[in-house]
């Protein structure tokens, strides 16, 4: 129940050393976005249910329960925290509208690999190329039996045509 803090705490390991290693661990961060402050920051995230929900599951005694499982919305709270772009990238097919690189469309493929900016309103195109700028996730279901896995992908190139 916690490879998504894992995966985070990972990357702040490899491209911010100079966040203390205790910072990186799982139950830090999740304590971190537990106690973050809704109301006053520059991300866009708000009061809202979805945050408040986030709150709560990171704030959980029990991470291993599946219900308090990290969310794509718990990431965008961490990559408001650290100021990082956060990417998803996910091999299942969604009934939402996904975000591909020429923008927002609905997903209709099947078995289509699509990637969703978490936290877009500090995210840009120069940010989404670094590899010390953006955190890049894998969100997997087909190998766990439709449960939920985030992996950290590293050195990712991010190239266009």
């Amino acid at each position: 129940g916690l490879c998504g803090y894992l995966a985070f705490g990972q990357w702040l390991q490899k491209y911010r050393p100079r966040v203390s290693p205790a910072d990186t661990q799982c139950d830090a961060l999740r304590s971190l976005v537990a106690d973050f402050n809704l109301s006053q920051n520059d991300c866009g995230i708000t009061n809202s249910n979805e945050f408040l929900d986030a709150q709560a599951r990171a704030g959980a005694d029990n991470a291993g329960v599946r219900e308090n499982w990290m969310t794509d919305v718990e990431l965008r709270i961490l990559g408001c925290i650290f100021n990082v772009c956060v990417v998803v990238y996910k091999d299942y097919r969604s009934t939402g509208t996904m975000t591909y690189k020429s923008g927002p469309q609905v997903n209709t493929e099947l078995n289509a690999v699509t990637y969703t900016m978490v936290n877009p309103a500090i995210c840009n195109e120069t940010e989404k190329r670094q590899s010390d700028k953006t955190v890049w996730l894998w969100n997997n279901v087909t190998t766990l039996r439709g449960i939920q896995h985030y992996e950290l992908l590293i050195d990712v190139e991010f190239k266009t045509k």
